[in-house]
């Protein structure tokens, strides 16, 4: 699942438009934003540098500047940025990416757009890592709605350990660690509960303590 956005910037000429908001899928790759300047005036605009600034940390942009020779009067071109979005961006808030275009004189332009990471489609808990670990290891799941959470560790016998998460938490990915170092080297299993409004899923995995 990917996603491609289109937009439409004019240099040498102010318009206003109203804000949207763009939606993008969870942990994805293969996006796109195609950013078409439009050179409103008269004479041929050279050198136009279009860079993605102040980008959060969660986008990882494939390039972030591309650089336009030329562009005609009255003509327009497109610089097209393509990026992925990391599983730990938060979801279902409003985040500003900012692009910052120039020309060789040093006019300079700002094109501001909004998007919004879409929460995950399911339950999932992913494998530890590092596994094997010693002494601390990281159990990460993601979330497609708001649920009450429950982390336990047991021994292979299912004698319950350790609980590292009872709470409610938000949709989209979350992490914990766990240090074992007061505990024996072997065999674990880590079992997630996830109980939401609608349904109730379960997820067990093994990992290993080595000392």
């Amino acid at each position: 699942m990917y996603k491609r956005i289109f937009l439409m910037q004019f240099i040498f000429c102010g318009f206003l438009f109203a804000q949207q908001t763009y939606d993008l899928p969870f942990a994805s790759k293969d996006n796109s934003i195609e950013l078409t300047v439009v050179n409103k005036s008269n004479e041929e605009a050279k050198e136009i540098t279009v860079k993605a600034v102040n980008l959060p940390k969660w986008i990882i942009m494939d390039n972030a500047e591309e650089i336009i020779q030329s562009i005609k009067a009255r003509e327009e071109a497109a610089a097209v940025f393509a990026f992925s979005i990391n599983k730990e961006a938060p979801v279902n808030e409003q985040t500003s990416l900012n692009f910052l275009i120039k020309n060789k004189n040093g006019e300079q332009w700002n094109k501001e757009i909004l998007v919004e990471v879409n929460p995950p489609d399911k339950y999932e808990m992913f494998q530890n890592y590092p596994n094997p670990f010693n002494p601390a290891t990281t159990i990460g799941y993601q979330l497609p709605v708001k649920s009450n959470i429950k982390l336990k560790i047991y021994d292979m016998l299912g004698k319950e350990m350790v609980t590292l998460v009872n709470k409610t938490e938000e949709a989209g990915f979350h992490k914990v660690e766990w240090n074992a170092q007061t505990y024996a080297s072997g065999i674990y299993i880590y079992q997630l509960s996830a109980k939401s409004e609608r349904k109730e899923e379960y997820f067990r995995k093994k990992m290993i303590v080595i000392k």
